[in-house]
């Protein structure tokens, strides 16, 4: 009797296990979604829907990809509810496109900035928008404040206002492949994680707080047409509380700016603006008060974010003859050097030279290099080509 009873409880511990391990497998296989089959507006009629809450409770990720189904604003309604999907922690739309191309607050909090009390923060980590979207609504993820990841749609032209107001945990806003044109006021408002911003070339309009509060963000990147119309009027007091390193702004040409544009503690802060080279001059001699702010020392050619290599603006360095190089150059008007070094555009030593008359580079390829001209009284670098 006792070993009848001993092989039907090995028998139930067994059982139980197997059980346990279907039990197991099933979830595993649904903490991720991909749904591929609905008619837009109805995604809850999905076979893929899960009809258990207790399985919805533990999706983390959600997928929408079909060539063929508009996603509707109400299917993204439903994925973003947190009574269906309490723990969704991604979403990538990006194989879909939606019935509108206004992204709508489906998961922003709160309005115009300011949270309403007892909401529901969502747990939404990471968001692949639909490759049609040209623009979000007002708030659209406003207080999200587990967001770290957002992919934006190359046909992207304006982010709304209060857009990512206090999503505190973005850290990287690269908006550079985008169509991007208008960045609306207090977009990423109190983004206190957000390190750096990169721009597209085609913005022409920031509005007023855009990046206020966002106490991390160190870089900043323009592109090569920025004009007045961004860095003046409406984007007052757009870095208040920024503690800007490094403002990297590729114009091809000085923009005018406005006094409350960049913040006023850059000497502090030893921010450096990294430009054209044939521009350093016009910046340090220009009447602007935002480019004022930078102490000449820290307004510098854009080449040293690639080489490390200081390089001397041209109105200020010595010539060298010729320039392009076929074999040998001179140095004019050189008086006590010490030496001269001639480094890749990477910053590697190539060749070394005592002061004499002429210094040959007939055994390098065609390129850029530069020439570091090592003086106690006035070291320099400057650029050359080599043909």
């Amino acid at each position: 009797m006792k070993t009848i009873t001993q092989n039907f409880r090995k028998m139930a511990a067994f059982v139980l296990l197997a059980v346990s391990l279907t039990s197991t497998s099933y979830v595993c296989a649904q903490t991720e979604i991909t749904f591929t089959d609905w008619t837009s507006g109805t995604l809850l009629s999905s076979t893929q829907y899960p009809v258990d809450q207790s399985v919805r409770d533990l999706v983390t990720k959600i997928t929408v990809s079909s060539s063929s189904i508009l996603l509707d604003n109400a299917d993204i309604f439903t994925i973003a509810s947190t009574s269906n999907f309490p723990n969704l922690e991604v979403v990538d739309l990006s194989g879909v496109q939606a019935v509108v191309t206004t992204f709508p607050k489906a998961w922003g909090k709160g309005t115009s900035g300011v949270a309403t009390v007892g909401e529901t923060i969502p747990k939404l980590k990471s968001i692949s928008l639909p490759p049609n979207v040209t623009t979000t609504e007002k708030d659209a993820f406003a207080f999200c404040s587990n967001l770290e990841t957002v992919v934006f749609p190359t046909n992207l032209t304006s982010i709304s206002s209060y857009g990512f107001y206090g999503c505190s945990k973005l850290v990287n806003i690269n908006l550079q492949n985008t169509s991007l044109t208008t960045v609306g006021g207090s977009a990423f408002y109190n983004c206190t994680a957000l390190k750096e911003v990169h721009m597209p070339n085609t913005v022409t309009a920031f509005g007023g707080n855009v990046f206020r509060g966002s106490s991390s963000l160190e870089t900043l990147t323009f592109p090569a047409n920025v004009t007045d119309s961004i860095l003046n009027g409406s984007n007052t007091n757009s870095f208040t509380g920024c503690p800007l390193k490094k403002v990297i702004c590729k114009a091809t040409a000085v923009p005018r700016a406005a006094q409350m544009f960049i913040p006023t503690n850059l000497t502090a802060s030893g921010c450096k603006l990294y430009v054209l080279s044939s521009l350093v001059e016009a910046y340090r001699s220009s009447l602007s008060i935002c480019w004022s702010k930078f102490t000449d020392a820290n307004i510098v050619s854009i080449d040293e974010l690639t080489t490390g290599i200081n390089i001397t603006p041209e109105s200020k360095s010595v010539v060298i003859y010729p320039n392009p190089v076929k074999s040998n150059f001179t140095i004019i008007n050189q008086e006590n050097i010490a030496g001269v070094e001639v480094l890749s555009i990477g910053g590697q030593l190539l060749k070394s030279f005592s002061q004499q008359s002429s210094y040959s580079v007939a055994d390098l390829k065609s390129g850029c290099y530069f020439v570091r001209i090592n003086s106690k009284s006035n070291p320099q670098t400057v650029k050359i080509v080599v043909e």
